[in-house]
């Protein structure tokens, strides 16, 4: 990775998504949660899991940074800069077919956790909109994006802000850098989480 450095066009951005990120974290959270409860335990799993795992193995051969834990894709984002004019359709289509292959996976009786996989999809949540947002005010490290969007998303699905923070700096051996900006989407991010927590547990 390339040195991250903070900026105001990165704090602006940071106000405006990281509630966001921080929804879309809590509502994958929710979504794992429903997939668990209902996946199979039955005979079912004989037919389900190998459907499941050829429907991903198909789409692999087209976007091989699918497989595994996440890392391939989270890496992928971090790099997506480097397409050129195909950056943005790339992260999109990688965010796009890591949360169904995901999610699927996790439906058909899937076994594992969501740990990197989260912090992919909070990668790809920050290099798409990082890229759209660079698109009308250009000079900031797509990387940048893609550091705060994976903090962000994987502290919401893990209920653990801070704890998400520091594993990306762990990750990634950057982030101090761009503490200020980091630190705005995360504190956007767990309001709007807890707003959403509150509406949900009203609804119920």
């Amino acid at each position: 990775m390339s040195e991250l450095h903070a900026s105001a066009l990165l704090s602006c951005w940071a106000l405006l998504f990281g509630p966001i990120l921080g929804w879309l974290g809590v509502t994958f959270r929710r979504s794992d949660h429903i997939f668990e409860d209902t996946k199979p335990r039955n005979l079912s799993l004989w037919w389900a899991l190998p459907l499941a795992f050829s429907g991903v193995g198909i789409v692999s051969m087209f976007i091989p940074s699918v497989l595994k834990n996440g890392q391939a894709s989270a890496q992928t984002q971090f790099e997506a800069a480097w397409l050129g004019g195909f950056a943005l359709a790339s992260a999109a289509l990688v965010l796009l077919t890591k949360t169904v292959t995901t999610l699927v996976t996790i439906r058909a009786g899937g076994w594992g956790g969501t740990l990197t996989p989260g912090l992919a999809l909070g990668a790809g949540l920050g290099a798409v909109t990082g890229l759209l947002w660079s698109q009308i005010w250009p000079g900031t490290s797509i990387a940048a994006f893609v550091f705060i969007g994976a903090a962000v998303f994987l502290g919401a699905s893990m209920k653990a802000p801070l704890t998400g923070l520091v594993l990306l700096m762990e990750f990634t051996h950057q982030g101090s850098e761009i503490l200020v900006p980091t630190i705005l989407a995360i504190g956007k991010a767990v309001a709007a989480t807890a707003w959403a927590e509150r509406t949900h547990t009203e609804a119920e």
